[in-house]
């Protein structure tokens, strides 16, 4: 076991806005006892089982810690963080919504299986992502603004002002462009009404 290396931990947690897990302290060379040593320090905080906060992490996040938690909660044996942030909670880290959901809705692979009982209000959603859907937030695992926009839409989740309000604070924070709407046109071709909501966006953009 290598020696306990705080900066290596410090640089992991400040990117999670101070939390890390269990694997992630034992890569830093922080062996189970010392894990339990610290904790009885007082100098981490346990929030769930195998997921701790640095006390000395001040900084800030616009996010909820129990969105941290619940991103951690799902690693794997091998490190990686296999649940990403989804529908409504997606629009909400991703600055297009004022309020954050009651739940936080957690997209997980079909095949995602853990022992421990999930952290707080989850609401699950069970489907395996292609890699270019999941965007980076904040040390967020996060679906894209087309990703997230789309399940709402095919759930009739938004209602039209509510999706040419968010569309269009999307296109000026630059986290969707015109061709993903075309594209998100092209998939929605049931839904007439919306695909015509779509087409104003997008011509108002292109004429601007």
């Amino acid at each position: 076991m290598n020696k306990p290396n705080l900066d290596k931990l410090y640089e992991i947690a400040s990117n999670q806005q101070g939390f890390f897990t269990a694997h992630q302290a034992t890569k830093c060379g922080y062996s189970r006892q010392l894990q339990v040593y610290y904790v009885k320090k007082g100098e981490w905080i346990r929030h769930a089982r195998s997921i701790f906060k640095l006390l000395c992490f001040s900084e800030t996040s616009p996010f909820p810690d129990d969105y941290y938690i619940t991103l951690l909660w799902s690693e794997n044996q091998q490190g990686h963080f296999e649940g990403v942030m989804g529908y409504t909670t997606a629009l909400y880290i991703h600055g297009l919504t004022d309020t954050a959901p009651e739940d936080i809705h957690f997209i997980v692979p079909k095949r995602f299986r853990r022992n421990s009982p999930p952290p707080g209000r989850i609401r699950f959603h069970r489907r395996d992502l292609l890699p270019e859907l999941i965007a980076s937030v904040e040390g967020l695992k996060v679906m894209t603004v087309f990703g997230a926009v789309r399940d709402l839409l095919m759930r009739n989740s938004l209602t039209e002002p509510s999706l040419f309000a968010i569309l269009n604070t999307a296109l000026e924070k630059g986290t969707i462009t015109v061709e993903e709407i075309e594209h998100l046109a092209s998939q929605l071709h049931q839904k007439p009404q919306i695909v015509q909501t779509l087409a104003e966006i997008v011509d108002t953009r292109k004429g601007a």
